[in-house]
């Protein structure tokens, strides 16, 4: 049982690092579509002065990164907390004993 017990928690820390990175990933890739040659960069000049903003400036493009990751990262977390809450499930162990009980002295007991 206690086996068991240390496999689940194994796996349910390997699946948190992975929401992590997927997380990175996905905030990543959003960043890409957003800065992207082929998207506000070619919008006008509007996407020009945006793009030279974000990316030009030390330190800025770092923190918009990092706080995407981070951002995404949080709400996948939560969204799979809640979905393991939901699907909470029970063990139920059911063990037989045979043996013999005095029902007299079991009454006595119970009463």
């Amino acid at each position: 049982m206690e086996s068991l017990f240390r496999s689940n928690q194994s796996a349910s820390s390997s699946l948190e690092i992975m929401q992590m990175i997927l997380g990175g990933s996905l905030g990543f890739s959003i960043l890409d579509r957003v800065t992207g040659d082929f998207t506000i960069v070619k919008a006008g000049d509007w996407g020009e002065k945006l793009f030279e903003a974000m990316v030009y400036q030390p330190g800025v493009w770092f923190a918009i990164s990092m706080i995407s990751f981070l951002m995404i990262s949080l709400v996948l977390r939560h969204i799979m907390h809640r979905l393991l809450d939901n699907s909470a499930s029970y063990i139920s162990l059911h063990h037989n004993l045979d043996i013999r009980v005095d029902l007299q002295t079991l009454a006595d007991y119970l009463s």
